[in-house]
């Protein structure tokens, strides 16, 4: 899987603590806090899935 990181500027979410933001898919994770959970979107993803304990809606 190829990956672009990117930063950005306000995204209107600061409720949702820390962002990642998957395209094309558009999925939405917030509190993204740790190293473990980036690793449990990113396992998600390699399964074709959303980790769906942090995707907001």
């Amino acid at each position: 899987m190829d990956a672009l990181l990117t930063s950005t500027g306000c995204m209107k979410q600061c409720d949702n603590g820390h962002l990642m933001v998957i395209y094309p898919k558009n999925f939405w994770y917030g509190n993204v806090e740790s190293e473990d959970i980036i690793d449990e979107i990113l396992d998600a993803l390699e399964d074709g899935a959303a980790a769906e304990a942090y995707l907001l809606s």
